[in-house]
């Protein structure tokens, strides 16, 4: 990456307007419904409670650039594990290793959580993003992501 300085912060309740923004950005991006009570809704009790997990902010050169949302979890096959369930930086950004660097930033975070696996998602179509997270180490499973929604916003 460029001499810019690369830093992260864990979300507050006073970052949920500035995040909100980025959430819209990225839902846009990927072409996601998005209602802006309910995420607000959710961000705001995703802060309040760390036993959920974790937003880290991602600000390049003291700016807002990007955001990183992790949840924790557990499992019999992997143990505590997290799923990175939300990352977003700006395109203006994208390519410069801002990534790989967060992805590093996050493992030297949930290390001592004594974390033992991370999962995440990619939708099929997305070749870019198969390939980013392939090169980090990510493997694909062979099963399908199955979701059942037993409760609406």
């Amino acid at each position: 990456m460029d001499d810019v300085a690369l830093t992260y912060k864990q979300a507050g309740a006073l970052d949920i307007d500035a995040l909100l923004s980025l959430v819209h950005e990225y839902y846009a991006c990927e072409n996601l419904p998005l209602d802006d009570a309910v995420a607000r809704r959710r961000l705001k009790e995703f802060i309040q409670n760390p036993q959920l997990g974790y937003i880290w902010l991602i600000m390049v050169g003291g700016n807002l650039e990007g955001y990183i949302a992790v949840t924790n979890g557990y499992g019999l096959e992997h143990g505590r594990n997290v799923i990175l369930d939300e990352f977003y930086i700006r395109d203006s950004f994208r390519g410069r290793g801002i990534g790989k660097m967060t992805l590093r930033f996050i493992e030297e975070e949930l290390r001592p959580r004594g974390v033992e696996s991370i999962h995440t998602e990619v939708e099929r179509g997305n070749t870019g993003a198969l390939k980013f997270w392939e090169n980090l180490g990510f493997h694909r499973q062979d099963r399908y992501p199955m979701v059942k929604m037993t409760r609406r916003s």
